[in-house]
This record gives C-alpha cells, structure tokens and sequence, in this order.
C-alpha cells in the first residue's frame, strides 16, 4: 500500500502534515522527505493527522519520533490526531509517547493547544508583575 503525504499550514508556523496509507519500510522516506521541508525553527507546531494512515510499522514509528525530538529540540509542539485503533494500538505497545500528544480530532487538539497558550501567557504577565 503506498503512501501519501498531504502538507498544510493551519496558521503561521501550524503545520498539519496528513497521512494516507501505509508508513513502513518501502514508504517511510517519502514521509521523512517531506517533513524536511516542514522540520524548520519557523514551524512552532506540527500536527500528525492519522486519519487515513492504515498500518504503521517500526521504521514509521522511528520517523515520527524522530519528527517529535526536532520539535522538542526546538521548543515546538508535536501532536498526532485522529489515530485509527490499530494505529493507537501500536503506540500504546510501543509506549513511545506521552497520552497528552495524541488527540482524538483537530478540535480536541487545538483546544488544547489553546489552553496552553493562555498558560504561557498567564506566566508571562505574573512574571511581569512580580518584577514590578
């Protein structure tokens, strides 16, 4: 089953890179090709949406973690939505990542990535006044 890769950009630096197929060991690079072009210190977000991803197999697995450590390293958000149960199945085998990175759609996501927003500038403006 091939693979194919579909880029968006929700907002500035909201990446939401969609899945359709099979991530295994014959289509793993053309997801990790496309993510290049997405893995940059512009992007402040990056959204695996697994809606139509069938199978997965541990090559894919390596890039997507590889795809969450870039946007650790870089101070960014990785978040997967929308994961097919046998795809939930293999991350909860795998226990590679945390509960609070996979979402169950777009919206759960984005509220949650709201809410951690407000978080940031809540502590920034009790920073403030704390200086003051």
């Amino acid at each position: 089953m091939p693979l194919t890769v579909e880029i968006s950009e929700k907002t500035k630096g909201v990446m939401i890179v969609a899945l359709n197929g099979a991530l295994d060991t014959t289509t793993y690079q053309v997801l990790q090709e496309k993510l290049q072009g997405v893995l940059v210190p512009a992007s402040k977000v990056l959204i695996l949406d697994l809606e139509k991803l069938q199978y997965i197999s541990s090559m894919g697995i390596s890039v997507v973690l590889k795809a969450r450590k870039y946007m650790e390293e870089h101070q960014g958000s990785f978040v997967m939505v929308n994961l097919q149960p046998q795809i939930q199945a293999v991350f909860d085998i795998v226990n590679a990542l945390p509960s609070t990175q996979i979402f169950k759609n777009l919206a759960e996501a984005d509220a949650y990535l709201s809410a951690m927003q407000r978080k940031v500038k809540a502590r920034q403006k009790q920073e403030e006044e704390e200086r003051f």
